[in-house]
């Protein structure tokens, strides 16, 4: 391997000899971090003409990667070289040539102690990104930058994967640095002993937080400060909220002749960019109830990173691909097939309910059938240094509006409404596909119902039970294609 020159010249500014930097970098493919780890950790000294002190990284004339003790041997999260490329267009966050997201709409499910089916996808959130805006939004987002999203209170949602078989990826989910999957507290290294991320194409939905037995509680918006969060019962403090995504390259392309399960059946068609594929639904609502009146806001006083000036336009848009990319497959969306339902989509109470300009997190909803895949290629299949990852800031309606000067989507529909017109649900086949285990943190998570109920002495919302016929219900088999591009930063945290 071809060793860079100013690789070699940071380790020899460290006190570390030609030779031994020569090795060290061509050991660790020409990482600095890890080299020095190799150096300062290795059983015996590189064997060298002349004896070469022991190297003193406090007075190091050039940054070292972590003053003080040696550093992990986990790939830097301030490296560039090794970052792949986040970006967003269309409403699709892209993380590298391999990965695409998107933020799905959907019902939120009664926390009734029953197990629903897949609700379906009522469209895509808006994602904007942070610097498009960085005059406007929290100080705080000027060090993570990523992007953001609007939820109501209380609003539902899921995120669905696109991947391709041949190039696979390791994605780990946190909700407010708490993994979704462990309960752990945010970990950007991938671990043997620990089952915290999902594989994509192979994990086509994440809809909750893992609740065990292939089940999940459903993602809830819920404002920060209030107690409700995932993030506010492990940790006991309400700092982050919103999503934090990693996402690591395969090391190899996987052949076509292996697959953690067989190939779907069938792809969808490759679509046109700019326009993504159209709910086939009637008009072109997104199942957004026209009648629906939209949540009613009282004046507040926006904060203080709001009070100086009026909503700024909105960006302009970037050029868009022609094309999605055929290499780029998921199972298909979970889309509705039905006519409009004319009823008020939420009880009164929750129409009206108040909400002023806040930070959103994630708290648990509902029980939802889903499986969370174990890794069928094994960590080795991962490369470390080869990542990308992004911070994905939650808003309510009126601090959206305040930020962006847009009006946020209609309300959604309601799960009752929803049945009651025998739109459909959705349930996949596993094909016996091992699960990772049950997290004893997340399996204690209280929902927002429970909380309420601590809270409160009357309901908060309408978790009254939905019976389903079996023909409501449809089976998911199938794979397709998606893809698109524009760059999103990453900052610290």
């Amino acid at each position: 391997m071809r060793v860079g020159s100013e690789q070699i010249d940071q380790l020899l500014a460290m006190g570390f000899s030609r030779e031994q930097a020569q090795e060290a970098l061509e050991h660790c493919q020409n990482s600095v971090v890890l080299a020095v780890d190799w150096l300062l950790n290795r059983s015996s000294p590189p064997s060298t003409d002349q004896p070469q002190p022991a190297p003193e990284l406090a007075i190091c004339p050039l940054p070292c990667p972590r003053p003080g003790p040696p550093p992990s041997r986990r790939p830097p999260p301030s490296s560039q070289s090794s970052r792949l490329e986040v970006r967003v267009e269309d409403n699709i966050l892209k993380i590298g040539e391999h990965l695409c997201i998107t933020f799905e709409r959907t019902l939120r499910v009664p926390d009734d102690g029953k197990i629903y089916p897949l609700p379906p996808s009522l469209g895509q959130f808006p994602i904007l990104r942070v610097d498009d805006y960085i005059d406007r939004v929290p100080a705080s987002w000027r060090t993570t930058g990523g992007v953001f999203i609007p939820l109501y209170q209380r609003e539902a949602c899921f995120i669905q994967f696109h991947g391709n078989h041949n190039h696979p990826c390791a994605v780990k989910v946190a909700v407010g640095k708490v993994n979704a999957i462990s309960g752990k507290p945010w970990s950007q290294e991938l671990r043997r002993d620990q089952n915290d991320y999902v594989c994509v194409p192979d994990q086509p939905w994440l809809d909750g937080i893992n609740s065990g037995d292939g089940t999940i509680k459903q993602f809830v918006a819920m404002p920060l400060g209030k107690g409700y969060t995932v993030e506010a019962q492990v940790t006991g403090k309400e700092e982050f909220g919103g999503f934090q995504i990693i996402s690591f390259d395969s090391k190899q392309r996987i052949p076509d002749k292996w697959h953690p399960r067989p190939p779907p059946p069938h792809h969808w068609p490759v679509v046109p960019l700019p326009h993504p594929q159209p709910m086939p639904f009637s008009a072109t609502d997104n199942l957004l109830n026209s009648q629906m009146q939209s949540v009613s806001l009282e004046d507040s006083a926006a904060p203080s990173f709001l009070a100086s000036a009026a909503p700024p336009p909105a960006p302009a848009a970037a050029p868009a691909s022609t094309t999605l990319s055929s290499s780029i497959s998921s199972f298909p969306k979970r889309k509705l097939v039905a006519e409009r339902a004319s009823q008020s989509a939420q009880p009164e109470a929750e129409r009206r309910q108040v909400e002023g300009a806040r930070e959103m997190g994630l708290a648990a909803g509902g029980t939802i059938k889903q499986s969370i895949h174990s890794d069928p290629y094994g960590i080795d299949t991962w490369d470390q240094s080869k990542f990308g990852r992004v911070f994905v800031h939650i808003v309510n309606s009126q601090m959206w509006t305040q930020i962006t000067g847009q009006a946020p989507p209609e309300t959604p529909i309601s799960a009752q409404t929803y049945s009651a017109h025998g739109f459909p649900w959705f349930d996949i086949y596993e094909e016996n596909a091992s699960t990772v285990p049950t997290s004893s943190t997340l399996s204690g998570i209280k929902t927002v119902k429970e909380i309420d109920q601590e809270k409160y002495a009357w309901p908060q919302q309408d978790d009254s039970s939905i019976r389903l016929s079996g023909s409501q219900v449809h089976q998911i088999p199938g794979n397709k294609p998606h893809d698109p591009q524009h760059s999103v930063r990453d900052g610290s945290w």
